[in-house]
């Protein structure tokens, strides 16, 4: 099984290098990826996923097959489809 793996979907420079997310990431013995986008591979082994407003649509959460954690650093979720990620156990 692979680590787990932390990603931000869309790295914001006001963020980097994300010190503070990536040595608690490395802590618990997960990888830290902010370095661009993420590919499919990539999201579809992200256990958390971090998002600066990003929509997490149903197509989105369809990609993120091993997700457990949405975490947003917006104020609201109205960008997320909750219910769906409820189904998925999110």
């Amino acid at each position: 099984m692979p680590p787990p793996r932390v990603v931000v979907l869309n790295p914001h420079h006001f963020y980097q290098p994300y010190d503070r997310e990536r040595r608690a990431a490395e802590a618990l013995g997960a990888t830290f990826h902010a370095d661009g986008p993420p590919d499919d591979a990539l999201l579809a082994e992200t256990t958390v996923l971090l998002t600066h407003q990003a929509p997490i649509d149903r197509a989105m959460l369809d990609r993120l097959l091993a997700c457990k954690l949405i975490v947003s650093y917006s104020t609201g979720t109205d960008h997320m489809d909750l219910g769906a990620a409820a189904e998925r156990g999110i």
